[in-house]
């Protein structure tokens, strides 16, 4: 959104409500780190893009052995824990079932 913005292909009201929703998520996410106690526990998780494998510049050979690898990623703030799961598009997608089976 924040590019769309700055090539002019997104309203400002958009955008306006882009920063807002990322301001109230960013004051809700430090509310609960100062919040975290023994029987309170916050975790941020993150779907990264999708990642190409392998990463190469030459146009026939990234045809032709092209992978989409996806990464989930989950950070317990308290413990400073993460949990990495990668996984290609062979193995599955990306439906809530596949997020269902993920071991917290």
């Amino acid at each position: 959104m924040c590019v769309s913005f700055k090539q002019e292909n997104l309203s400002q009201e958009d955008y306006d409500a882009h920063i807002k929703l990322k301001d109230d998520a960013m004051a809700e996410k430090t509310k609960d780190n100062e919040d975290v106690s023994v029987k309170k526990l916050v975790w941020t998780m993150d779907r990264q893009a999708v990642l190409l494998c392998p990463n190469t510049k030459a146009n026939c050979l990234y045809y032709k052995t092209k992978l989409q690898v996806h990464n989930f990623t989950l950070y317990d703030i308290k413990s400073r824990e993460v949990c990495c799961y990668i996984w290609n598009k062979s193995e599955d997608g990306l439906g809530s079932e596949v997020f269902a089976w993920l071991q917290f």
